[in-house]
């Protein structure tokens, strides 16, 4: 039982389970007689889209209605008495299959006939708490077909995850781009011991001050996966990967996916759109897939991700897992500040957020603030004047020396002029972290 969202590809989908039950797909079963489909709605809205999109695949695959198979089309409209005798039809008429759109269509098409096989199409409730599958991974029985995106399912969707990848563990990562260098392997001790040395990653950019520090660390401590996003060479990815660890850069684009495997990746984390704080212009559904198609290496979605459906969502474009963040903004052990998360908490509106460059040169998706207003309305002055005191403070905090920062703003300069004003004002970002 596979899961989808109403939208035209998921017609197609039930199709596929219909076949998939009677084994329509075998060219033996086309030569013999007409198979017969039976579709049960208590609307004609989901009629119109078995005439749309469902005949029309199955006559793709080779059963064509009028030359080896007969449809019997069966709907009300909205009102749910007539629906029992239209079961007790499509039972009588000796059906091969039959779609059933919503649970309680199921279950009297199941009354009607115990021995038919049914496809339903857009469940709305749980279809194992009405009784008409095992579970979600493997129904069971002569029921199958797809189930929509609703918030009650959330948990059998991680019950469903989990039977798909038995073995598959939750995996958290230090941000070691933000800790003090004088902190971080007091903190990566403690995750060490909290945790029951169990595998975790560690987050790094190369052109921190400490940036050997942590790769020093990572290898000593044998941390699992580093975390990163442009910065290391072959050679540095190299020494990771003779140590065991897994390196997984964060990309928002194809070619910078591609890019990071040259490099000598092992897995790529795609971040689409929808992504906090650094994002790209892609959205995650559309990148995605790209990514999957063109790699050969495990590939783990970011971006938008929150809860069971949108890691079932994930696994079925073809991602090894999800990686979220400020989801865990919203749990117990946060140290955010409680003002922040009410902020979060109240933001329903899609409108109130926003994406910017003003923060540190690169887009960056937020909250709409009073800090960012302040930037808007700021002169390119003031502005600057900002990035130079956050530049100086962020200095003071990690310990980077004089000649470390000018040797940032000569590579940026050597690499990609346009990239300097990013250079300038990286430090906001953590600064305002730290305010928030």
């Amino acid at each position: 039982m596979t899961e989808g969202q109403h939208d035209h590809r998921a017609g197609r989908r039930v199709l596929l389970g219909g076949a998939l039950a009677l084994g329509l797909a075998s060219p033996a079963f086309a030569q013999a007689r007409p198979r017969r489909l039976g579709v049960l709605a208590p609307g004609r809205f989901s009629i119109e889209g078995v005439r749309q999109w469902t005949l029309p695949e199955l006559a793709r695959l080779g059963f064509a209605e009028g030359r080896n198979l007969d449809v019997l089309l069966r709907h009300t409209d909205g009102d749910p008495a007539p629906l029992p005798a239209l079961a007790a039809e499509l039972a009588a008429a000796r059906c091969d299959v039959a779609i059933a759109v919503a649970n309680p269509v199921a279950r009297l098409l199941r009354a009607a006939d115990p021995r038919l096989p049914i496809v339903m199409g857009f469940a709305g409730n749980d279809p194992v708490a009405d009784g008409l599958a095992e579970s979600l991974a493997r129904p069971g029985g002569l029921v199958t077909g797809i189930v929509m995106l609703a918030e009650e399912l959330d948990t059998k969707r991680l019950e469903f995850a989990r039977e798909l990848d038995p073995g598959g563990a939750p995996v958290g990562f230090l941000a070691g781009a933000t800790i003090p260098a004088d902190r971080i392997e007091a903190e990566i001790l403690r995750i060490k011991q909290l945790t029951d040395d169990r595998p975790f990653g560690l987050n790094f950019h190369l052109f921190q001050p400490n940036a050997q520090q942590l790769l020093d660390l990572a290898v000593k401590h044998r941390i699992r996966a580093g975390s990163y996003g442009r910065g290391p060479d072959k050679k540095v990815i190299g020494r990771l990967r003779d140590a065991g660890i897994v390196c997984m850069p964060t990309v928002g684009a194809l070619k910078h996916a591609q890019k990071a495997i040259e490099m000598g990746a092992n897995v790529i984390t795609i971040q689409g759109g929808e992504g906090g704080g650094h994002t790209g212009s892609v959205p995650t559904t559309v990148l995605l897939p790209q990514v999957v198609d063109a790699v050969q290496v495990p590939v783990v979605a970011a971006g938008g991700f929150y809860d069971g459906r949108g890691l079932v969502a994930a696994l079925a474009y073809g991602a090894q897992g999800i990686a979220m963040g400020t989801r865990f903004l919203m749990t117990t052990d946060s140290g955010v500040p409680a003002a922040t998360l009410e902020r979060y908490v109240k933001a329903k509106d899609a409108e109130r957020i926003r994406v910017s460059h003003l923060v540190d040169g690169m887009p960056q998706r937020m909250l709409d603030n009073e800090y960012l207003q302040m930037l808007e309305k700021a002169s390119p002055f003031k502005r600057l004047r900002i990035a130079v005191s956050s530049a100086l403070q962020w200095k003071a905090q990690t310990g980077m020396t004089t000649a470390h920062a000018m040797r940032v703003l000569w590579q940026a300069l050597r690499e990609d002029p346009a990239s300097v004003a990013q250079t300038v004002m990286a430090a906001n970002a953590p600064v305002l972290l730290e305010r928030s």
